[in-house]
């Protein structure tokens, strides 16, 4: 199941937005990628996504969404009322449109059947009491309102969301929703026809994955008897085990992109504790991180995201864990670069989210870095970007933009790493004057060398011992090894970079006083 359209109007800051997700010729979903300032309604298109992905489970679950005698209606995941209608305008309407025959709709009761079909472009049958109704599951086959058929949806397809607060839950579930959904172990949690087996909004990432780790791990491995006084190891399974090895060694690959380096989970004994897995590199079995608690904040979001995909896959059917490429389904992520270093901004998620081709991810962003890293692994054609809130199509011309950002982050930092090296190359422990402009340090040494020669300023001068960081501008005809381009900006960053770490040597960095950012950054 894939969303084929997506049409809200008069929502928060939105004015109206039609965005079709495109795909490719095979069809496999492109990556849709939803970018915008803060407050220009991606987290709204995205709410009202999760909302149609409830509604529908909950037509043949009985713990997704929850019926309230004292609230007339089920509960939004986040609620979206008439308070919500964009300044000056009368009424809302969300329609998403999915590739099974089945669409949410969603409005106030000001928006008429008429209205709505003339600015949604919906073309099916009259819907009996529009006007009392807030959201609708509409259908042209009839089947798709039967439990069995939501169910095979739900259970055919890997579909979930993660919000930019994912170790936290939306307040309205409560925790009993959590301790029914929540795995202890796959193996020992008693499976109902009736309950979805993943919750649409996961939580408690970190346990269920790593308690779901250690099944893989043990139906991967062999069983140890003693026979005949001596010990002998078979498979758990010999039709199984080698086809669980695919799955840890799935789940073993995206660590390994997190990583940057091919690693393997290692099990140890129960007394370790937190540390009953290891991650051991596979070239020289050397321990690269104790526990999965070592990894940084980064890696292990990262982790938690694309470990959980594979996990539904498998909680849903075995053999679907065993192929990545073949995992089908819908997962949304708001904010996706969350907790993420530039590297794996730019190098590691877009080369996650390929293992996933057949995966529809939407996605919001305020990162130009990966979006760059989505045009090196997709191409430029590979992937869609909808600027909020006018869910406008941004073209090549558009995202040439992100790209002179990401080379002016680039060339700054070439330039700041340059200047570092031409400083350190001094060999002197004498105290150093670094000055903003290629001239500055001119004058001073010039003023200093007149000024300590004459008879009523040689008592101050006595016995300094310092020297200038000299250097050319880059455009300068004279002939020396230092030409580089300083400037109020690059003298403030060296200047930071320099007071984090310990340095011997004294370090007086002298810039103008005409922008004030830099005054104040660089007073006392």
């Amino acid at each position: 199941m894939y969303i084929s359209r997506i049409i809200d109007k008069n929502i928060g800051p939105i004015s109206k937005i039609d965005i079709s997700p495109s795909f490719m010729d095979d069809g496999k979903p492109k990556p849709l990628i939803i970018v915008g300032e803060n407050g220009s309604g991606k987290s709204t298109m995205i709410s009202n996504i999760v909302d149609s992905l409830y509604e529908l489970a909950g037509r043949g679950f009985s713990n997704v969404v929850h019926y309230r005698m004292w609230v007339s209606g089920y509960l939004y995941y986040k609620i979206i009322s008439s308070r919500e209608i964009k300044l000056g305008e009368e009424y809302l309407f969300s329609r998403i449109v999915f590739d099974n025959e089945v669409e949410y709709l969603f409005k106030t009761k000001k928006c008429s059947f008429k209205q709505f079909k003339d600015e949604s472009g919906f073309r099916g049958k009259d819907i009996k009491d529009w006007d009392k109704k807030k959201k609708i599951i509409y259908t042209t086959n009839s089947k798709i309102f039967e439990k069995e058929d939501i169910r095979k949806i739900f259970s055919e397809n890997t579909i979930c969301y993660f919000e930019p607060e994912r170790y936290e839950k939306p307040g309205w579930l409560g925790d009993t929703y959590y301790y029914k959904t929540s795995l202890n172990s796959l193996s020992e949690k008693p499976k109902f026809k009736s309950e979805l087996k993943n919750p649409i909004a996961p939580y408690n990432l970190g346990q269920d994955n790593f308690n779901w780790l250690f099944d893989v791990i043990v139906d991967s491995r062999v069983d140890v008897q003693v026979k005949n006084g001596k010990l002998k190891a078979t498979p758990i399974s010999n039709k199984y085990t080698k086809k669980m090895l695919i799955v840890r060694n799935n789940i073993e690959k995206v660590m390994s992109i997190i990583l940057d380096k091919e690693v393997y989970f290692a099990l140890n004994l129960r007394d370790k504790g937190k540390n009953r897995f290891s991650i051991r590199s596979r070239a020289d079995d050397s321990i690269v991180a104790p526990s999965m608690d070592s990894l940084s904040t980064g890696q292990i979001a990262l982790f938690n995201i694309f470990a959980t995909i594979i996990r539904y896959a498998d909680n849903n059917n075995i053999k679907e864990s065993r192929d990545t490429k073949t995992i089908k389904g819908i997962v949304i992520i708001d904010e996706i670069e969350l907790h993420l270093h530039s590297v794996h901004q730019k190098d590691v998620l877009p080369r996650l989210m390929e293992v996933f081709p057949y995966i529809q991810f939407i996605v919001t962003t305020h990162s130009p870095l990966f979006l760059l890293g989505l045009e090196e692994i997709y191409g430029d054609d590979g992937f869609d970007i909808y600027q909020m809130p006018d869910g406008t199509k941004i073209g090549v011309e558009s995202f040439s933009e992100f790209k002179r950002a990401y080379e002016y982050f680039t060339e700054t930092e070439t330039h700041n790493k340059k200047l570092r090296e031409v400083i350190d190359k001094s060999e002197s422990s004498k105290p150093i004057i670094i000055t903003e402009g290629a001239t500055d340090w001119k004058h001073m040494l010039a003023a200093y060398n007149k000024l300590s020669k004459m008879d009523e300023y040689k008592e101050v001068f006595n016995n300094l011992d310092f020297e200038f960081f000299k250097y050319e501008a880059n455009n300068s005809n004279k002939n020396t090894e230092n030409k580089i381009d300083m400037g109020n900006e690059a003298l403030s960053t060296i200047c930071e970079s320099y007071s984090k770490i310990p340095n011997s040597r004294k370090m007086i960095f002298i810039a103008d006083c005409d922008v004030d950012k830099t005054n104040k950054k660089m007073s006392l």
